[in-house]
């Protein structure tokens, strides 16, 4: 299949179950072309790596993402008949296309027997929320050369008037097949090799660079969003991304069953792209009205897909299918010794020297949710983390170490929790009845993606309606990792997330965060001093160790049950509460040593850190 032109070889496999006496309502891609479209995977483009107004239409694209929110089925004309002007007929698949393929002079024949309606379903992917740069760059300096796009600036309108003019020069009017010759160039697009355009990705900005989504007296969503080169995201799209992102979202348009794909999942999908670069304002009043409720492909882009999978994680310093390769169990000892000793002792100079805090921030760091009851109301596994005290010389932690997780993490953010920014914003999404247009939350964030909120941003104030909503919100995702879907005129529905919520405070945090622990420097504050090597240890490290599976054998069971007893007898002001958090700290100690099951020495070692906490919470 070439990936330029992929829909020949679509139209070529209808034609040819068209010929073989099939019924076209029946066509689906062929295994073959599946399959070829997978091992073409690393020839084909990303959208986010190069400039779309160079991408050709109708071309394979590949695009990472996260779903954001589902549209309703979409219906289309998959099969429709044509007639020609002296009563000639043909028969066509609108299969990967936005629009119908009709030659001049020809047109649909819509009381033929030969057309066949179907529904497809819409999803609103956005970039990965908070990927920081380093995965960007990665990612796009590992890409093949064959797979950056040279060609000329495609021309407003060029797409609209290549998807029409498609096949003009057929002249196969037997009714057996398509017209169209699938190229996508059309009169209005050629394509230069010479030329190349070479997509920059900027440094990924910090909080107080862009803002995340508000919300105004009236309830509508704004944002203040940078764009790169080409990138042309419409005010009445920006909306739809929980943070400021330089890279366009896209709308999938999926065939066949439901992909059966969750909010808020991470997917990789190759598949035809369709970007009409007609400026909205250049759109017909009926145009703009069919347009309604999604923005134009020239501002939302469509990806028709061939091929999705969904993605554990978007580290790509780690196989992309962990389960798979069995990867975890066999890297992770390793990883631990290389990056576990680094990464503490960058911790360490973090928080001036204070041990316990920058254990605890390691055992936050691979923290994860890996169980989760059935109707959502318990989670085990986060680790929420408040550390106080930070005023003085420890007054610029929440700046320092939000760049350095920028460099070690794949998702991470910094909320400044100001009056203003808690009384404007809104964490929970929210979707309209009437226009079924989504406002975009702040918690529609990735798998493991690391937020730090930074409560010394607070002022003296008061918080009114919104504000006490995102306050119970981030508690609810502190609780139970779950966002509230607010429906209007239809209540609220609860979805899953996994993020890992890291309070920074001078004093005691106002948010009910389950480790509290004031900070206690030794030490003079200092930058963390890194090799690349470290670095990347680091990186692959914490993504291993999050996905590590972890056993305790029934001798250890029996073990902790006998020890856990004799503590209660001990201190009968010990709950069994205090058991489950034992339990968790334990299996991330052992997981940071590279263990994947506990063992006395994982056990002994989280009680002792747990009585580092309390008495020193004790002493405040």
């Amino acid at each position: 299949m070439d990936v330029k032109r992929p829909l020949e070889a679509i139209d070529a496999a209808f034609v040819e179950i068209v010929q073989a006496g099939a019924p076209a309502g029946s066509f689906s891609l062929p295994d073959e072309l599946m399959q070829q479209v997978i091992d073409a995977r690393d020839q084909i483009p990303s959208l986010h790596d190069v400039d779309r107004m160079y991408l050709p239409p109708n071309s394979l694209v590949r695009f990472r993402g996260m779903i954001q929110a589902t549209h309703n089925p979409e219906i289309y004309l998959d099969v429709y008949a044509t007639r020609g002007p002296q009563g000639e007929t043909a028969v066509h698949t609108s299969r990967y296309r936005d629009m119908t393929n009709t030659k001049e002079d020809w047109e649909i024949d819509f009381d033929s027997q030969h057309n066949v309606y179907k529904s497809r379903h819409t999803l609103h992917c956005v970039p990965i929320p908070a990927e920081n740069t380093w995965v960007r760059q990665h990612l796009a300096a590992s890409a093949p050369q064959t797979a950056r796009v040279a060609g000329e600036r495609v021309r407003p309108g060029a797409t609209k008037r290549a998807t029409m003019d498609e096949g003009d020069d057929d002249d196969d009017d037997d009714g057996d097949g398509g017209d169209d010759d699938g190229d996508g160039r059309g009169r209005g697009m050629e394509m230069d090799a010479e030329q190349q355009q070479q997509q920059q990705f900027p440094a990924k900005k910090r909080a107080g660079d862009m803002t995340a989504t508000t919300i105004d007296d009236d309830g509508d969503s704004h944002q203040q969003h940078g764009q790169a080169p080409g990138a042309r995201v419409a005010d009445e799209h920006v909306h739809n991304l929980p943070l400021p992102d330089d890279r366009t979202p896209a709308l999938l348009k999926v065939y066949g069953d439901d992909p059966g794909v969750k909010l808020h999942e991470m997917v990789e999908v190759i598949g035809v792209y369709v970007n009409d670069p007609t400026p909205p304002s250049a759109l017909t009043d009926e145009e703009r009205a069919f347009a309604e409720p999604l923005p134009p492909s020239s501002v939302l882009p469509r990806i028709h897909c061939i091929h999705m999978r969904t993605i554990q994680h978007h580290n790509p310093l780690i196989p992309p299918q962990l389960a798979h390769l069995n990867h975890v169990a066999t890297a992770l000892p390793g990883a631990a010794v290389d990056a576990r000793p680094p990464l503490h002792r960058a911790l360490l100079a973090l928080v001036g020297g204070d041990d316990l805090t920058a254990t605890l921030l390691l055992l936050h760091l691979i923290s994860r949710v890996h169980t989760r009851t059935a109707d959502g109301t318990m989670t085990l596994g986060q680790f929420p983390l408040n550390l106080f005290g930070v005023t003085g010389p420890l007054a610029d932690l929440p700046a320092r170490l939000d760049a350095f997780l920028s460099t070690i993490t794949t998702s991470s953010h910094l909320l400044d929790m100001s009056l203003r920014s808690l009384n404007t914003m809104s964490m929970n999404p929210k979707r309209s009845g009437s226009t079924d247009k989504l406002s975009a939350g702040f918690l529609q964030l990735p798998r493991h993606a690391h937020v730090i909120l930074n409560e010394t941003a607070m002022e003296a104030g008061q918080l009114n309606e919104r504000g006490i909503a995102n306050l119970m919100a981030l508690k609810t995702a502190m609780d139970t990792q779950q966002v509230a879907f607010e429906f209007e005129h239809a209540g609220s529905i609860m979805f899953d997330i996994d993020v890992q919520l890291l309070v920074l405070s001078e004093g005691k945090s106002m948010l009910p965060v389950s480790t509290k622990v004031p900070i206690a420097p030794t030490a003079d504050v200092t930058a963390p001093q890194l090799t690349d090597d470290e670095t990347d240890a680091i990186r692959a490290y914490l993504d291993l160790a999050k996905h590590a599976e972890f056993t305790i054998a029934e001798e250890m069971q029996e073990a902790i049950s006998s020890d856990f007893s004799t503590m209660r007898q001990e201190d009968p002001s010990i709950t069994a509460d205090a058991l489950h958090r034992l339990l968790g700290i334990a299996r991330l100690v052992s997981l940071s040593y590279g263990r994947s099951s506990l063992d006395l020495d994982g056990w002994t070692e989280a009680k002792r850190i747990d009585a580092a906490v309390t008495q020193r919470m004790h002493a405040q």
